[in-house]
Parts: structure tokens; sequence; C-alpha cells
């Protein structure tokens, strides 16, 4: 697969150490990789806890083919969530 060099999961290593190090606490972080098959690997993960995305990666074995239009098909529906959780009527309490 195309993430069999080593130096490509070196490169994808340090750019995910580099986004860790400037998230905030209040930055979320959802994680889906492709190979055969997307996966979500992580679902609005906090700045405050960047540390846990390095090391998904680190863990991450390099797979077959790169399959991006079910990746994106995958982000699709995750974007769609999140923008309908963001749209939502928010019920305020009255005291």
């Amino acid at each position: 697969g195309s993430m069999e060099r080593t130096d490509r999961q070196q490169t994808v290593r340090r750019a995910f150490d580099l986004l860790a190090r400037q998230l905030t606490p209040i930055d979320q972080v959802t994680l889906i990789s492709f190979a055969r098959q997307p996966r979500l690997l992580a679902d609005k993960v906090s700045g405050a806890e960047s540390g846990q995305l390095v090391s998904l990666i680190d863990e991450l074995p390099s797979e077959g083919g790169t399959n991006i239009e079910a990746a994106l098909v995958r982000v699709n529906g995750v974007c769609a969530h999140v923008c309908a959780q963001a749209h939502r009527p928010r019920r305020h309490r009255t005291h």
C-alpha cells in the first residue's frame, strides 16, 4: 500500500505530532483512517487529550490499497452528524 514506506509513516507521525502540539483544550479532532475500508479511530478528541492522536498513528498498521472514496463517504457522514448537532435548537432552563 501507499503507506508501507517507512518515510511516509514517519511523515504522517510528525504531522500529527505537530498538530497535537498546536491544539487547544477547546479544539476537537475526529480521525478516520482509510485503506481497504475506512475506520473511525477517534471521535471528537479534545485538544487537551491530543497525545492520544499521536499514539493512534503510532499503532496504525500499514494496510493494502487506498479506498479514498469510501473514506470520503465516511467523512461526509461524520460531518453531517456534527453539523446536525450544532444546529439543533438547545433548550434553555428557566429558573
